[in-house]
């Protein structure tokens, strides 16, 4: 609805920023767009990489917690024209390898931890991430990760452990109050074979890296 009234308008092309943690998202979402439109009306989608936690708080369908970050990173490539001077979009050069990297080291170290977290029988996904035989894990965990990133898409393996090291103080903060359940959904997509399990996983095969946090 809001295209065909744009379609008539003077207004430029609608701009959709999408905010989802999953392979090509935008490139998904034009075409879906495109099909039910069934007529060509100017617009483009493009992806954010989303680094904070929110959390709806309890008994409420409008309060929220959110992690304090302030920059969204999103890919610029999608649009052709600048967007406004807003303080907390960062455009990304690389978009795709930000995302991939966000994809196979925040969340493939995020389902880690809520799976071995409810084998262990943990509600608060920061005490799960805390706990000593977990820790452990993640650091090998990380280790791999790092290693199969860095031969693959030629990252200074410096630069990629300050990344990881990011994620695993985030995800150790207790003061975020997450659970393990809500990062255990959607199993189904989450081992898919390009997603943050199975995916750094094949990498490693391809690249005949031995991982370490598999084996325990």
């Amino acid at each position: 609805k809001v295209l065909e009234k744009r379609e008539v308008s003077s207004e430029r092309p609608l701009v959709i920023i999408t905010a989802e943690n999953a392979i090509n998202p935008a490139t998904k979402l034009q075409k879906e767009i495109h099909a039910s439109l069934g007529k060509h009306i100017p617009f483009y989608v493009t992806e954010s990489a989303i680094f904070c936690s929110t959390i709806e708080a309890e008994n409420s369908s409008i309060d929220i917690q959110s992690e304090d970050f302030d920059v969204l990173p999103f890919d610029p490539s999608r649009v052709p024209f600048s967007f406004p001077e807003l303080p907390f979009l960062q455009p990304e050069e690389n978009f795709p390898l930000l995302l991939t990297r966000k994809i196979y080291t925040y969340n493939c170290a995020s389902a880690a931890i809520a799976y071995l977290g409810a084998l262990k029988g943990y509600h608060l996904y920061g005490e799960a991430a805390n706990d000593e035989d977990i820790a452990r894990l993640l650091e090998l965990l990380y280790a791999d990760v790092n290693s199969v990133l860095c031969k693959q898409y030629d990252i200074a393996l410096a630069d990629q452990e300050d990344f990881a090291l990011r994620s695993k103080v985030k995800f150790q903060n207790k003061e975020i109050l997450d659970s393990v359940e809500r990062n255990a959904r959607d199993a189904s997509r989450k081992l898919a074979s390009d997603e943050r399990l199975i995916g750094p996983l094949v990498l490693a095969v391809k690249h005949r890296l031995l991982s370490h946090a598999s084996a325990v």
